[in-house]
């Protein structure tokens, strides 16, 4: 994808039977490459089902660093964590509850740079957290006319 910045000038020419016209500077608009962040995702450990891993990516101009805001009540974002990276480990969450976050990009003296993303939401998946009393998460069924072996 190529980002052109800058401003940018729409001019027309016209052309009919008889006559025709040019209209020089109609429409200019700046373009700007300021930072917006995209595709937030959310994965979870299994082994260690009380983090939470969240990444995104980086659209526009390069950060600082990262303000994600994050809470259990979409309207109450009451917990506030920086990152310098695309991405954040949360331990000891209850990944069992629903999240929202809310990621700013930051540059220089951690001032606001760039719009914050809509409100992301994170849901638990169904059966979680799992049950990883045998350690790996995995059961063996020796019974032939089962399945070989079943995720929990």
């Amino acid at each position: 994808m190529m980002i052109t910045t800058g401003t940018i000038t729409i001019s027309v020419d016209a052309a009919g039977i008889m006559d025709s016209k040019s209209y020089a500077d109609i429409l200019s608009f700046v373009v700007d490459d300021a930072p917006m962040v995209t595709n937030v995702k959310f994965e979870l450990d299994p082994k260690v089902p009380n983090n939470l891993l969240v990444s995104w990516g980086l659209i526009g101009s390069s950060v600082d660093a990262y303000e994600i805001v994050y809470g259990l009540d979409k309207d109450l974002l009451d917990q506030t964590i920086e990152s310098t990276t695309m991405g954040l480990l949360l331990e000891n969450m209850d990944t069992s509850k629903v999240y929202y976050f809310q990621i700013t990009p930051l540059l220089g003296e951690m001032k606001e740079h760039g719009a914050p993303t809509e409100i992301y939401v994170y849901r638990p998946p169904l059966n979680w957290p799992p049950d990883i009393s045998e350690g790996t998460g995995v059961t063996i069924i020796t019974d032939p006319s089962m399945p070989t072996c079943i995720i929990k």
